[in-house]
């Protein structure tokens, strides 16, 4: 089952950030880690498939895998 989050700007560099309450669900609630797969969505119909690459205690960095 892939995970979804919300991420409120363009998918179309390599790589994003997600930060803030969205960061912290992924690491501490859901338990994600490098190398894990998970979908980003924008809520204007956009979906992205992205990899974790790193993180520190209140963002995640992300690379983009592919977008539909």
């Amino acid at each position: 089952m892939t995970h979804r989050f919300f991420l409120d700007t363009e998918f179309d560099t390599q790589t994003v950030q997600l930060e803030g309450s969205e960061a912290h669900h992924l690491l501490n609630v859901m338990r994600h880690k490098v190398g894990d797969v998970v979908q980003l969505f924008d809520g204007k119909g956009k979906l992205a498939e992205a990899e974790i690459v790193s993180h520190s205690r209140k963002s995640v960095e992300l690379q983009i895998l592919k977008t539909t």
